[in-house]
């Protein structure tokens, strides 16, 4: 018939082609990464190796007719929140994203965590591309690595300051180790990690605000929209949104959502590209029935057999011992100088003796909180083969050791005449000691900076800083040079000249904590001391 042969005709045009199908096959419920690379192979957002754009899931696009992947381009748009409920799948997603970051090159890639949830993501901790997962209970790492990101962006900023247009311009122009590799720092349960550690609000804000240019990048999970705050939300690049319990929500993230189904199921979500929104699976580090803990924990076993931990111990957030002991001080150059501690702020060490400065004040509440302090410098200048005075009349630190030589300031001090060693002088009670017999090599040694090979440190308590004013070499001491406060009361020693906010001056850093003033400007600190085990003796 015509029919027929006009079917037939239409046929041999369309060369085998079927018709296009209303609707594609629904998406996979439980993709793995693995097998979405096979998939889409050439699913990367960037190009560059320190570039990150991990794979986290399948996108549905029915008005196209297809399917594609779900890649995060944190290097191209920054920070991403994630949110849903505690059984939406939101914390599979940053499973898979870390997941990711073991397949990228230590060298290039770093990501660090901290988990407020069910603890899933800490399995990846001490891998080489996470050197650290934090529980989010555990307040002073926690506050270390908020410290340690923003000495990490402070560096970065000064480099790609002297001429590079960025962190790209930066890795293009320098090879292997000299590149700045890029970090991810996956935040699971923001709400909850701002009640347990509220003084990271304020950090985070401003690190995700200036972060990107300098190659870190957030990753913030949230069970709602109001746990991200809304100064935070303005730096955000991207969200995806899955199954959350308020449904008011979706409209608040995303915006209109006529026409799109909400996300049911685990694993499923929502996410905004251009104007247009689509539906997505996450995906996931291992099949069903694998359990994730165990795949975590041999895969990053795998990595560090591979790769070994190098990267990973080079990349730990500082801490500090709960005393810092003499033999704990980091090692290093001091320029001639004397470390007695370690910055809080930003774990650099506390040097005095350098920049012509040969005089310091040691204060304290109460003078004997003064003791193990002044002791263990003693224990410090010692092993770095400087010799060892002691100006202690009243016998406030008890018998000096072999190695130290203990008497009135001009006996102790004319004895080392000439020969050539730095030396350091101890002097207890400072306000006693610059008024007794010894007055005028003291003063020589504080105003006239003495010997250039002298450091002084002077100790004295809170009570008698109005006293030491009133003298020239006090006001030396407490305005020009360096002062080291030992313990808390920072705040009501008013005769002090401290510009730093009160609020910041209640910081507890535990035994041998305190602060370093410098230009009126209080630092937290973690001073060196002795422990009780020490001898302090003949």
């Amino acid at each position: 018939t015509e029919l027929d042969a006009v079917l037939g005709e239409l046929r041999r045009v369309a060369g085998g082609r079927a018709a296009r199908r209303l609707w594609l096959d629904p998406l996979e419920p439980h993709p793995t990464v693995a097998a979405l690379r096979s998939r889409y192979p050439d699913a990367r957002a960037g190009d560059a190796p320190w570039e990150l754009d991990p794979l986290v899931g399948e996108v549905d696009d029915p008005a196209r007719q297809e399917k594609r992947a779900l890649a995060l381009p944190l290097s191209r748009e920054g920070n991403v929140a994630i949110y849903g409920h505690a059984s939406s799948g939101k914390e599979d997603l940053a499973v898979s994203l870390l997941w990711n970051m073991l397949d990228a090159d230590p060298n290039e890639v770093c990501a660090y965590v901290v988990d407020a949830g069910a603890g899933a993501l800490l399995a990846f901790d001490g891998a080489p591309q996470v050197p650290d997962a934090i529980p989010a209970n555990d307040a002073e790492r926690v506050s270390n690595l908020f410290k340690y990101l923003r000495k990490t962006m402070s560096d970065r900023r000064a480099a790609l300051g002297r001429g590079y247009a960025g962190l790209g311009d930066y890795n293009a122009r320098h090879d292997g180790a000299d590149r700045m590799y890029s970090i991810a720092v996956v935040l699971n349960g923001v709400a909850e990690l701002f009640e347990l550690v509220p003084s990271v609000e304020d950090r985070l804000d401003s690190l995700m605000r200036e972060g990107p240019r300098y190659g870190m990048h957030f990753v913030l999970l949230a069970d709602t929209q109001r746990d991200v705050r809304f100064r935070m939300r303005a730096n955000v690049g991207q969200s995806l949104v899955m199954a959350l319990a308020d449904e008011s929500d979706y409209l608040a993230i995303l915006g209109s959502i006529r026409g799109a189904a909400l996300p049911e199921g685990d694993g499923r979500g929502l996410v905004r590209q251009g104007d247009d929104l689509y539906m997505f699976q996450c995906a996931y580090a291992c099949g069903e029935g694998v359990p994730v803990q165990t795949a975590i924990l041999e895969r990053v076993a795998g990595e560090i057999d591979r790769r070994g931990r190098g990267s990973a111990m080079a990349r730990r957030v500082p801490s500090l011992p709960e005393v810092l002991t003499p033999p704990l001080l980091p090692r290093g150059d001091y320029g001639g100088g004397l470390p007695v501690g370690v910055r809080g702020d930003d774990f650099m060490p506390v040097v005095l003796g350098k920049d012509r400065e040969h005089a310091n004040l040691v204060c304290a509440t109460q003078a004997f909180q003064c003791v193990p302090f002044m002791q263990a410098c003693a224990a410090v200048a010692h092993e770095l083969g400087w010799d060892v005075i002691v100006v202690d009349p009243a016998g406030i630190l008890g018998a000096a050791p072999w190695w130290a030589l203990s008497g009135p300031a001009a006996m102790a001090l004319s004895s080392h005449e000439g020969d050539g060693g730095r030396r350091l002088v101890l002097v207890l009670d400072a306000r006693s000691a610059f008024d007794g017999p010894d007055e005028a090599q003291l003063v020589s040694a504080v105003c006239d900076g003495g010997r250039g090979d002298t450091l002084l440190l002077a100790a004295a308590s809170a009570s008698d800083l109005n006293a030491i004013q009133a003298h020239q070499w006090g006001q030396r001491l407490m305005f020009r040079n360096g002062v080291i406060w030992l313990g808390p009361g920072l705040a009501s020693a008013y005769a002090l000249q401290v510009v730093t906010p009160a609020s910041r001056l209640r910081e507890s850093m535990g035994e041998g904590g305190g602060y370093y003033i410098r230009d009126a400007q209080a630092r937290p600190s973690k001073f060196v001391a002795v422990s009780d085990d020490d001898d302090w003796g003949p």
